[in-house]
């Protein structure tokens, strides 16, 4: 489990400036940044002004709560569905590591990383609104 972790922080060392543009509001992404769930897409930019009008709680709350309905209400899914996609492989991680321990322990790890995807789902909804609303804020200025 432990070299499960170690790998995590490797891949989060060496993508760092990745990570880094992911929370510049405007800058263009770097190359390559196609797996930044944080990033905002194309489409999030063509849709500044609808993605502004939401309100932040909403987009936060149900980001945490119920994700599919937060996807249906700020219509965008890819990155709710990249962060999903990360919180799977990295329990899939876990489970084949520790495959010989206690099966109750694996289940606690499991419902923590479900617990870190949720809150991650709703850092990015959240994100994503304030963003659209610093970049309306930007074109009217």
């Amino acid at each position: 489990m432990f070299t499960c972790i170690f790998n995590v922080f490797i891949i989060i060392i060496t993508n760092y400036e990745y990570i880094e543009m992911s929370f510049i509001t405007n800058e263009n992404q770097p190359q390559g940044s196609n797996f930044n769930p944080f990033a905002p897409t194309k489409r999030d930019i063509e849709r500044t002004e609808i993605l502004a009008s939401k309100k932040v709680f909403k987009a936060g709350y149900l980001g945490f709560f119920i994700p599919l309905v937060a996807m249906i209400y700020l219509d965008r899914g890819i990155n709710s569905l990249k962060i999903y996609l990360y919180g799977i492989i990295l329990i899939f991680a876990v489970a084949i590591v520790s495959h010989n321990s206690n099966v109750e322990q694996l289940r606690i790890i499991a419902i923590g990383i479900g617990f870190l995807v949720n809150l991650l789902l709703m850092i990015e909804n959240i994100r994503a609104v304030t963003l659209a609303r610093e970049r309306q804020w930007e074109t009217d200025f």
